[in-house]
């Protein structure tokens, strides 16, 4: 075996095991001997993450979720016509993109993601991805988002509305006694009966 031969490489994939011949040269060496033994491998490795690969999922989920708060907060803000204080709502939000750009970086760091797809996606070239976004760079960010959460800027409070008043209502007055307004209505007539009845009050003949 020589300087430059690497030796014999098996398939990752558990299942597989085949012998996989390696080109000598530049480049990324091969690893699977099929695309479908290395979605294969893939597929297994995420079953068993690492306790990094879980720190790391469970911090992308939480900035996730926070961020969403914030973007809930900054419409309402934006719909009732609150411009200052979106403003500096925009700055809290474009802080947690950034912490979140960060932990789907790593992510993708752990499902060994190759850095040319990752920069391809950013938009970046490879060199900067590399510079701005290392490794170390993103655990800092990661540690250092606790701290930054806590001085984050204060909202001016909203304007509550204030009550409408009640309507006052005048005070109902008792009619005097022996008023008009006070006696009984007549009770309707009956078909049987004569209205109004006669005077009971006997009359003298003449």
């Amino acid at each position: 075996m020589t300087p430059k031969d690497p030796g014999p490489a098996y398939c990752l994939n558990p299942a597989c095991g085949k012998p996989i011949g390696r080109t000598i040269g530049s480049g990324r060496p091969r690893a699977y001997c099929s695309d479908a033994c290395g979605r294969a491998y893939r597929k297994a490795r995420e079953k068993s993450l690492t306790p990094d690969a879980l720190a790391h999922q469970a911090f992308t989920g939480q900035v996730a979720d926070e961020l969403a708060q914030v973007i809930t907060r900054l419409l309402q803000l934006a719909h009732t016509r609150q411009p200052l204080a979106a403003l500096s709502l925009m700055r809290v939000a474009e802080a947690d993109l950034e912490d979140l750009k960060a932990a789907l970086i790593q992510q993708a760091r752990d499902d060994r993601q190759r850095n040319a797809d990752i920069a391809q996606c950013l938009g970046l070239p490879s060199e900067q991805l590399t510079r701005k976004y290392s490794t170390e760079a993103v655990r800092r960010r990661k540690e250092s988002r606790p701290l930054r959460t806590r001085t984050r800027v204060r909202l001016p409070r909203q304007a509550t509305p204030a009550p409408s008043p009640v309507p006052q209502t005048t005070p109902a007055t008792r009619p005097a006694a022996g008023s008009r307004a006070n006696a009984r209505p007549f009770p309707p007539p009956c078909a049987d009966c004569t209205w109004p009845p006669p005077d009971p009050t006997p009359t003298r003949s003449a």
